[in-house]
């Protein structure tokens, strides 16, 4: 049985079906023990051994460029779980790689993605981070997801409203149990993805504040395995200790940004990189997005909440920012 299913066989079963359930999530850990993260199966094993795993913001966009090829294989080389890519769709209908809403930024054409075909953005390079234009082409969808095959679990930012368009490209390259969608719906709109598509993707709400008892209603009902939280501050009951029983009572992990203090309870890790992670973690994150992915990874190896990979090199953490004396 698919882990997806495990999962959602998970709320309210028997006893006897519970064991035979966390025998096979414990079997299934054994690949995602000392390995990266490939499959939602490693997914949800490593969420059953209480592990906190790392998100890439755009790639490793600050060695290469944002949502490029390289971007995405450079985490792939550093052992990293999960990688935040970006999807828009151009005039003729095909998915691109690209955070914004124009190429403006990024590569060295001008114009909204939405009114240029894929061909004539093919043609366009991409810039750094400095703005320097490099050899880099935007990719497609399809070369994302053929390049993270077997390799990394890849979250779609943007995903939401377009799920209809996305899974059959998915489907087409043959990496549902790689994938996560997300978006901003009701919980009948989950639950029922989830139960349509058990092989995956894994989808994931994105909630913000919402009282009491519509978070309890909404996670009993959508039975997902991981939500997106966006917090403005850290005074809000759903990182109270009665918040966070809501999400073990539903066992629904978290994902938290540590980008910005507007979605990232007022946390920012480009000011203080360890006291945001460490928060997020108090607060059981199962899953952090970051612009440091490969500090984050090393920083939760280093406190016994990630397995080490095989083959895996210490990094020094020295240059992380830190708060202001």
């Amino acid at each position: 049985m698919h882990p997806l299913l495990i999962f959602l066989k998970l709320q309210g079963h028997s006893m006897p079906q519970l064991k035979i359930i966390i025998a096979i999530l414990l079997l299934s850990s054994s690949c995602a023990a000392f390995g990266q993260t490939t499959s939602i199966e490693e997914f949800l094993a490593r969420k059953a051994n209480n592990e906190v795993m790392v998100a890439a913001h755009r790639g490793d966009w600050k060695n290469f460029p944002e949502n490029s090829l390289p971007a995405i294989q450079s985490c792939i080389d550093h052992f990293i779980d999960i990688v935040e890519i970006d999807v828009q769709e151009t005039s003729d209908g095909k998915f691109i790689l690209m955070h914004d809403n124009s190429v403006n930024r990024t590569t060295n054409g001008k114009g909204d993605v939405s009114s240029l075909s894929a061909k004539n953005i093919s043609k366009l390079r991409l810039k750094d981070r400095n703005g320097q234009v490099t050899d880099e082409h935007v990719p497609t969808l399809e070369e994302a997801l053929g390049l993270a095959k077997g390799k990394v679990l890849l979250n779609l930012d943007k995903s939401s409203g377009r799920f209809e368009k996305l899974i059959p490209i998915i489907d087409s390259m043959g990496v549902r149990n790689q994938v996560i969608l997300k978006g901003a719906s009701g919980s009948s709109f989950f639950f029922n993805y989830m139960i349509q598509n058990p092989e995956g993707p894994l989808f994931m709400p994105i909630l913000k504040y919402q009282p009491k008892t519509q978070l309890d209603t909404f996670l009993l009902e959508a039975r997902v395995p991981l939500a997106e939280l966006l917090l403005s501050n850290d005074s809000s009951y759903v990182t109270s200790p009665v918040g966070m029983y809501l999400f073990r009572k539903h066992r629904t992990g978290i994902w938290y940004n540590a980008l910005f203090k507007s979605i990232s309870a007022g946390k920012s890790e480009n000011s203080d990189a360890l006291g945001t992670w460490n928060w997020f973690i108090q607060h059981e994150a199962l899953v952090i997005q970051t612009d440091f992915p490969m500090e984050l990874l090393q920083h939760l190896i280093d406190t016994g909440k990630h397995k080490r990979p095989y083959d895996y090199k210490d990094i020094s953490l020295v240059k992380l920012p830190k708060p202001k004396n």
